[in-house]
């Protein structure tokens, strides 16, 4: 727990719920109040903050948003250079791969030092949560990718060694593979995490990839697999399914939210 200088409004934007809560300056515990809204027609964020005006709260004048991997473009690139020169580096990338759409980049450390993982999102997006944000006298004043703000939340139970960590998400699983604990690759699988049988399916072959892709390793030894919930209801359900399938599930430190 640390001291919060000002009123703060966190919201977590994913592609089909929104997360929204109020924090109160000082030394909070909790939030002062929450909202999660459910659907996918676009006008989430509006929803959000309409539910906080209902209860009568006050919104406060900065907001904060963390943003799901639905919406993201992602990369791994050596950490060579300075900053500035990992910026350029990555913008290059994702025009490369993406072509010319305006695009927001930033980057950040993996937990082993060794990478830049670069993040990237579609501007004309961030502007309409913007817009949003401001009709209320609300001013955007950071977006943080879902995945850092995950890594960060537990990035104590860092693997050493060979791992899948795998983030689950509304409309998908987000994978990081883990070779002698460097980010070795991130694949978003876009699927119907509903249905058990395809995301774990989804999950296997990004495993079997992983594993060929191993150097001077036992041939008989496995990756560990470790699965993070995104809510802590999907912990329950996971935690029934992981045994038949040899997987680990880590639950989410919603403390230092």
């Amino acid at each position: 727990m640390s001291l919060l200088l000002k009123n703060e409004l966190r919201v977590r934007m994913g592609a089909q719920g929104c997360e929204a809560e109020v924090w109160r300056a000082g030394w909070p515990r909790r939030p002062a109040a929450e909202v999660r809204v459910r659907g996918a027609d676009g006008a989430l964020l509006e929803q959000a903050l309409d539910a906080l005006l209902d209860q009568g709260q006050a919104l406060p004048r900065k907001a904060t948003i963390c943003v799901g991997d639905e919406f993201l473009y992602f990369a791994v690139l050596p950490a060579e250079g300075s900053w500035q020169h990992a910026q350029a580096q990555a913008r290059a990338c994702f025009a490369d791969s993406l072509g010319d759409d305006e695009l927001l980049v930033t980057l950040q450390l993996s937990p082993d030092g060794g990478q830049w993982l670069a993040v990237a999102v579609d501007a004309a997006l961030v502007d309409g949560w913007r817009q949003t944000l401001a009709a209320q006298g609300v001013t955007l004043s950071e977006l943080r990718p879902g995945l850092f703000e995950d890594l960060w939340q537990w990035q104590l139970a860092w693997p050493l060694e060979d791992a899948l960590i795998v983030l689950m998400r509304d409309q998908g699983v987000m994978c990081l593979g883990v070779l002698s604990g460097a980010v070795h690759s991130i694949v978003w699988e876009r699927c119907d995490v509903s249905q058990p049988e395809l995301w774990c399916a989804r999950v296997q072959a990004c495993l079997e990839r992983l594993s060929a892709d191993r150097e001077d390793s036992d041939p008989g030894s496995t990756v560990p697999v470790i699965l993070v919930p995104e809510h802590e209801e999907e912990a329950a359900a996971l935690q029934m399914l992981s045994p038949m399938l040899g997987w680990q599930v880590l639950a989410r430190d919603v403390a230092q939210r």
